[in-house]
């Protein structure tokens, strides 16, 4: 039975801090189990909505939900993509949707609330799949407005400027964003495909002033994919100048070295190997 060794591999640079907690209010990302070919796509957000004392004694009792849903998206006009929200408990989709603000960074939505308390799917790229089953053409729904422009959430925000004094007694309920669910593990865009922010990329750069580019080592198991966008997983663990993991006696072993040209172009970087020093096994 072989053991696994150790490889260490230093990169040349100053020393760089370690990783950082998630954010606390930071969705967990989870598989889920619907038909993604019925229409939904491959994505959506699990949203609580919990009825409150409070919420529960104002009369009239709201019957819709706010709630902002920080998905990260890496695809490109998501405010052109459909949004669908389905009651969890019945199965009903709402046509009471409105997408406040819509960005790649997150979602925000007001949605009717029949079920309270309950739990609601937003579905947020919902797709046609068309041509045959071994060479699909993927279709991604528009936009569109579906909601009854009478209605109270509707007419609220057509009139009304959000201030906090605004937000005393609306008619609806601030929800949660617990889930950010995609229908398998292929699909899924954690951890490497869910972008930084542009507050936390702009906090990344102020965290190392000077440096014309940032490494960021990663293990083969987690490709590096998005050349537009740094992953927030790279937000989580910073920039290092070492990278440890483990091989098996004769394999070829792979990593990654993610190069960030965080302040200009780097055209003199070059890589250069040496020969690995056998270390003890472990």
């Amino acid at each position: 039975m072989f053991k696994s060794l150790i490889i260490g591999l230093l990169l040349l640079g100053p020393v760089l801090p370690g990783p950082r907690p998630a954010a606390a209010d930071e969705p967990a990302r989870t598989v889920g189990a619907w038909d993604s070919e019925s229409g939904l796509g491959n994505h959506r957000a699990l949203v609580r909505v919990a009825l409150t004392p409070s919420a529960a004694k104002r009369s009239p009792r709201p019957r819709a939900a706010h709630v902002v849903i920080p998905w990260r998206r890496h695809d490109l006009d998501p405010d052109k993509k459909a949004l669908i929200v389905i009651d969890a408990a019945t199965g009903v989709r709402l046509a009471n949707v409105i997408p406040f603000k819509v960005n790649r960074e997150f979602g925000e939505i007001y949605f009717e609330a029949p079920t309270l308390p309950g739990d609601y799917y937003v579905y947020f790229m919902p797709y046609k799949s068309e041509g045959r089953k071994n060479y699909p053409n993927v279709k991604y729904d528009s936009a569109a407005e579906t909601f009854d422009p009478d209605w109270e959430v509707a007419e609220r925000l057509r009139t009304t400027t959000l201030t906090a004094n605004d937000r005393s007694n609306p008619p609806w309920i601030e929800a949660e964003a617990v889930e950010i669910q995609s229908v398998d593990e292929f699909n899924s865009f954690a951890p490497m495909e869910a972008i930084a922010t542009a507050a936390e990329t702009a906090a990344l750069l102020d965290a190392h002033p000077g440096l014309p580019y940032l490494v960021f080592p990663e293990d083969r198991r987690r490709s590096i994919r998005m050349t537009g966008d740094l992953p927030y997983r790279w937000i989580q663990t910073g920039p290092a100048s070492r990278f440890e993991a483990e091989a098996a006696p004769g394999e070829y072993f792979t990593f990654q070295l993610g190069l960030w040209a965080a302040r200009a172009e780097t055209p003199g970087v070059t890589v250069t190997f040496t020969d690995f020093v056998r270390g003890e096994s472990a």
